[in-house]
């Protein structure tokens, strides 16, 4: 099973970033992101046989809810993305999400942390590119991060990536 750490969003931050695609889709085409898979990766693990070190990983975590903005539109390539505000509580959250893993033996992906939701891969815009369009469309949306999931990325019979939670924990 291929494994991931992620914060989820609420439907209503969903809806933000939904406008936002939809202001990209306006201005090229390429492979979107399904609403349903919208997420900001924390640690991204990869495959394993077992998710059980993953599940006491992240059953260790500590962590108190807190306050996350969406704010800019960047990308990697083709690859177009909502970045999240760097906090100094999504920071400390990333980094005992990394050292739980590591406690645990589970091995991750150590690339730098830099926080965001992938819109669109593959994308090709028809013209120039309006970031100011996305962002108005985005607008600001603020997600309290009360939990922290480790999903499971699959494929569904027609191709399209499933994320399914294998384990929630709430930050107290």
């Amino acid at each position: 099973m291929r494994l991931f750490v992620a914060v989820r969003f609420s439907d209503a931050t969903e809806k933000a970033l939904g406008s936002a695609m939809n202001a990209l889709r306006r201005q090229g085409r390429g492979n979107f992101t399904r609403a349903e898979n919208l997420h900001l990766t924390l640690a991204f693990i990869g495959e394993v046989k077992s998710p059980d070190a993953a599940i006491a990983a992240i059953g260790a975590v500590r962590g108190a809810p807190f306050t996350m903005r969406l704010e800019k539109l960047g990308s990697f390539g083709d690859l177009y993305w909502v970045g999240c505000e760097k906090s100094p509580q999504l920071t400390a959250l990333q980094h005992e999400v990394c050292a739980c893993l590591q406690k645990e033996g589970v091995s991750f992906d150590k690339k730098p942390f830099n926080p965001h939701l992938t819109l669109c891969r593959k994308y090709i815009p028809f013209t120039q590119i309006q970031p100011h369009f996305i962002e108005r469309a985005l607008g600001s949306p603020c997600e309290t991060v009360e939990e922290i999931v480790l999903m499971e990325s699959s494929r569904d019979e027609k191709g399209w990536l499933v994320y399914t939670p294998v384990y929630v924990k709430k930050l107290i």
